[in-house]
């Protein structure tokens, strides 16, 4: 797919009704639609530096320096590559989730099928506890994780002056 004016000038696609999302772990061809599609605020918003390079998204993509070992590429069956859900250890017991959803299909409920894809599969692994670390002024996150159990369980700074990060928990 092409993006003459970048993937801002896409109307954003109707995807109502329940959508059969698939997981997949991330290849570095991925690399190539999250280029055209991921955004400055994005990046803000999941706490990276922005992507703007080839280079710059195949190593988000397969992971480079993220403590989030276990990559997904979310798929969407007609539109392919729309977000993607990530894990790692924290402790043997605890898992560290981010999840993101591109900017042309947030607001339709993909994020939360993402989100329980990966709480499934997280389950599967007999991992009892999930953390999350959302910027304080991310609501849509927060109301997302509250929707699947999430509490609240603290507040720090990010690197970022000012930014406060807060943290909420799952306990399966």
């Amino acid at each position: 797919m092409i993006f003459k004016n970048g993937p801002d000038s896409l109307n954003k696609p109707s995807l109502k009704g329940k959508q059969n999302l698939i997981l997949r772990p991330f290849i570095a061809a991925d690399a190539i639609r999250m280029l055209a599609l991921v955004s400055d605020a994005l990046c803000g918003d999941l706490s990276i530096e922005p992507i703007h390079t080839l280079a710059q998204a195949q190593a988000f993509v397969m992971g480079k320096g993220s403590s989030h070992r276990d990559r997904y590429a979310v798929l969407h069956p007609l539109y392919g590559l729309i977000g993607g859900v990530a894990w790692g250890k924290q402790t043997a017991n605890v898992a560290f989730i981010s999840y993101w959803i591109f900017p042309p299909y947030q607001g339709q409920g993909l994020g939360k099928q993402a989100l329980s894809l990966l709480l499934n599969h997280i389950t599967k692994q007999g991992i009892p506890d999930i953390i999350a670390d959302v910027y304080y002024d991310n609501l849509v996150s927060k109301k997302l994780l509250k929707h699947f159990g999430f509490v609240w369980s603290g507040r720090q700074l990010d690197d970022l002056p000012g930014k406060a990060i807060d943290r909420y928990e799952l306990r399966l």
